[in-house]
């Protein structure tokens, strides 16, 4: 905004500062022209010499002000550019301010979905209302729900680019080496398979089961 200011305060001094020269000029050629005339003698040849000066005081005015335009012209132009960079400069702190925002939203919303799931753990018989859970034990559940959340945590990591997916893919090859994180991928196969195939948890469960297939194909069991 300082910068701004700037910019149009020099604009501001430039286009006054023309202005007076312009007005000055004009009044010097005017004066000129009459004081001209006024000198002519009566030959003749003295009012041709005095509308000569006085043409060319004219056009000099005319280039005066053709040199203002062209002035005024380039200050609009640069005060043009560099509110497009303003314009430039506040979009992306916009795009990023949104894109942070999105994120805590993210984490917000998961931790809330880690308290759903601890207090299923902690309490069986919430366990049922998770569709399927009323089919296993409560100790299974436990295990499945804590499963849950451990694929949850590198869901988010994924999803906010938390570690380089490289390092995701890691870290998800020793963890489908446990068989009940294994089970608990099994078991909830049908509940990814309504899942938006296009959307980021599908394509990250994608990610899993190549971790498994890898994990498996290497005769892991």
């Amino acid at each position: 905004m300082a910068r701004s200011r700037e910019v149009g305060g020099i604009a501001a001094l430039l286009v006054v500062g023309v202005t007076a020269v312009l007005v000055l000029t004009a009044a010097v050629a005017v004066a000129l022209g009459k004081l001209m005339v006024a000198l002519a003698s009566p030959s003749g040849t003295a009012p041709d010499s005095a509308a000569s000066t006085f043409m060319a005081a004219n056009a000099a005015f005319s280039g005066l002000a053709l040199a203002a335009v062209l002035v005024t012209f380039a200050v609009q132009q640069r005060k043009a550019r560099h509110s497009r960079r303003e314009l430039s400069l506040q979009r992306r702190e916009l795009t990023r301010t949104h894109a942070q925002l999105y994120r805590s939203a993210e984490a917000d919303l998961r931790t809330l979905h880690v308290e759903l799931l601890k207090l299923a753990i902690d309490n069986p018989e919430l366990m049922v209302v998770w569709a399927g859970f009323d089919e296993v034990s409560a100790e299974q559940g436990r295990e499945m729900l804590y499963a849950n959340l451990i694929f949850s945590h590198y869901l988010l990591a994924y999803r906010l680019g938390t570690y380089p997916l490289p390092e995701i893919r890691g870290q998800l090859r020793v963890l489908v080496q446990s068989r009940r994180f294994r089970e608990y991928w099994a078991f909830t196969a049908a509940h990814r398979a309504v899942l938006d195939p296009a959307g980021e948890e599908r394509l990250f469960g994608a990610i899993v089961d190549g971790a498994i297939q890898e994990f498996e194909g290497r005769g892991g069991v």
